[in-house]
């Protein structure tokens, strides 16, 4: 989930498809997922 760390790092949406493996870092740590919003 490297990808997750460095959106939320700088601070940027994470393009993805694949939702369910993104939701952990959604609901408890504020990652932003483009196409949800």
């Amino acid at each position: 989930m490297w990808i997750a760390a460095c959106c939320l790092t700088h601070n940027l949406p994470l393009a993805t498809l694949n939702l369910k493996d993104y939701m952990y870092f959604r609901d408890h740590h504020g990652l932003r997922i483009l196409g949800e919003e």
